[in-house]
């Protein structure tokens, strides 16, 4: 079952069919996709959407959206990413236009840590990063992530880090 976490701000819960048009907007938006594999079209974006959400189907985890409680407001992603050719899930996080500097990256990673650890005990978790994308990194460094060094991921420059478990 696909879970629905909540913070004080914020809710993470499934996607659903209203979703894809912030989705695609985002997708397709360069300046937001820079670090993450550039802008794709609304095919690429709903073939993307529709992975994002039977990967909780075929693994029982992944990635859900995050809704700001005061206005219902879908405000980006956050969950594990778990594909074939990765050993193991990735805790990741991204905001869309408009709700960055507002704290709700961290807030929403740190749940969905806390969210694995408690119902799927799962060991640390890592992290990747594009070695410009700072933001990320500072995220990272507030959840008390370890800098574990620069490797690659699919051919892209990445930093790895690895997770503490929650308090």
């Amino acid at each position: 079952m696909i879970p629905v976490i909540e913070t004080d701000r914020l809710k993470l819960r499934p996607w659903e069919m209203d979703d894809f048009p912030a989705y695609s907007a985002f997708y397709g938006d360069a300046e937001m996709t820079r670090f993450i594999g550039g802008p794709r079209d609304s095919v690429a974006a709903w073939q993307h959407f529709c992975a994002t959400c039977g990967e909780w189907l075929l693994r029982g985890l992944g990635i859900l959206a995050v809704e700001t409680k005061a206005d219902g407001q879908l405000a980006g992603y956050a969950g594990l990413w778990f594909p074939f050719d990765i050993g193991e899930p990735e805790l990741c996080w991204g905001l869309f236009r408009g709700f960055h500097g507002k704290g709700y990256a961290t807030e929403a990673a740190d749940a969905m840590r806390r969210w694995t650890h408690e119902a799927l005990a799962l060991p640390p978790l890592m992290s990747f990063t594009h070695p410009d994308n700072r933001a990320s990194q500072q995220v990272a460094s507030r959840l008390g992530a370890t800098l574990l060094g620069e490797t690659t991921l699919r051919g892209e420059p990445r930093l790895q880090f690895r997770h503490a478990l929650p308090d």
